[in-house]
């Protein structure tokens, strides 16, 4: 399939079709808001994830924030306990 020109507001896209590509590993560099999120996400969805800091408190700040997000995510029925784990 050839190129396509996707209007999208003023900008437009190309989309070329393409084989699928499963994702299983996910690096992220930086865990702090965007990068724990990141992160998450990725984990959640069934990916391994490898995260990176440059040192031990920022790996602990970025533990810190995923424990507190997967916490919320099970209080609020999103996702279970073990799951979480």
């Amino acid at each position: 399939m050839t190129p396509q020109e996707i209007p999208h507001g003023r900008a437009s896209a190309v989309y070329i079709d393409r084989q699928e590509k499963i994702i299983n590993v996910v690096g992220v560099v930086g865990g702090g808001i965007m990068g724990s999120g990141i992160a998450e996400v990725a984990a959640r969805s069934g990916c391994d994830v490898v995260l990176r800091e440059v040192n031990e408190a920022a790996v602990e700040g970025a533990q810190a924030r995923l424990t507190a997000s997967l916490d919320k995510a099970v209080r609020n029925g999103k996702t279970r306990r073990r799951r979480a784990q």
